[in-house]
């Protein structure tokens, strides 16, 4: 239920799935449109971050962060997320009053990490909430581990996780 939920809204993020087409080819993700006050590029360093305001919007998904930093990995003869002579997402880092937003979910959070080689995503820092419809979980570290669709929510040094779950009718 509120598993499913957290999968929907790591849609958001502007990242390809392993084997997904990066180049706008048919079947291809759904386009991604990144908004900020500034963008700052660093190819050296293989970043791209995103600041002030910054709002990805990726179908009916958006995340909201004070600042998104991409990184990149280092893609010379291709792989099966991008073509020959580009790079992959490798990670994104969401900082800073990060909220992010489907159809029947809304995550707050002072940080989340997408990882793409170990296939997670972490949101981090105390007061993380994921709300879906009456059902909620807060906490202070979610792990999603998306290929097995695992979810661990870690609670604070002196405070547990709180779960509100809202039963539904079996038909």
């Amino acid at each position: 239920m509120l598993l499913a939920a957290v999968l929907v809204a790591a849609a958001a993020l502007p990242v390809a799935a392993p084997g997904a087409a990066v180049d706008g080819s048919p079947g291809s993700d759904p386009q991604v449109t990144v908004s900020a006050d500034r963008l700052v590029s660093d190819r050296a360093a293989r970043t791209a971050t995103f600041i002030g305001r910054v709002k990805v919007v990726r179908g009916s998904s958006t995340v909201e962060a004070d600042q998104l930093t991409v990184y990149y990995d280092e893609n010379t003869t291709g792989t099966a997320v991008a073509p020959p002579g580009r790079s992959a997402i490798e990670r994104i880092i969401a900082e800073g009053n990060v909220k992010i937003q489907s159809e029947d979910l809304t995550a707050r959070t002072p940080k989340a990490i997408y990882s793409r080689p170990a296939q997670t995503i972490q949101l981090i820092g105390a007061g993380t909430r994921v709300v879906s419809g009456s059902n909620s979980i807060t906490g202070t570290k979610f792990v999603l581990h998306m290929e097995g669709e695992r979810l661990t929510v870690l609670g604070g040094a002196d405070k547990q996780i709180k779960a509100v779950i809202e039963p539904t009718e079996q038909k």
